[in-house]
């Protein structure tokens, strides 16, 4: 599934990102957001990731711009990791890498929603 073409060139696929809105889950292990996810992708407006072959369809293990969690210390120590704190003002944040993590994750998700 992660061979087919999600959109064309790179200009076409910015157009697509900006054409939706996006809603991160992200938290701690054990803490619920897996229930809000599966809770929001149950939305008529909103969808997830899903049938990714990765555990609990985590869009981490998808993308190869971000270190997973298992590689920062696991479920305990990623969040006490320097790496595993990421802001707006990061070196990882180029257009590049977007377009990288849409074409990883779009695959998965009904793009037709909004």
């Amino acid at each position: 599934k992660t061979s087919v073409s999600v959109c064309g060139g790179d200009d076409e696929c910015v157009e697509e990102i900006h054409s939706h809105q996006f809603v991160f889950v992200i938290g701690a292990h054990h803490s619920g957001t897996t229930l809000l996810d599966l809770v929001l992708s149950k939305s008529a407006n909103a969808s997830a990731l899903i049938d990714t072959h990765v555990p609990q369809d985590e869009g981490q293990h998808l993308q190869k711009v971000y270190k997973p969690a298992s590689l920062l210390g696991g479920i305990v120590g990623y969040p006490y990791h320097e790496e595993g704190h990421v802001t707006e003002e990061s070196s990882l944040m180029t257009q590049e890498n977007l377009l990288s993590i849409y074409r990883s994750w779009a695959p998965f998700w009904d793009r037709s929603k909004q």
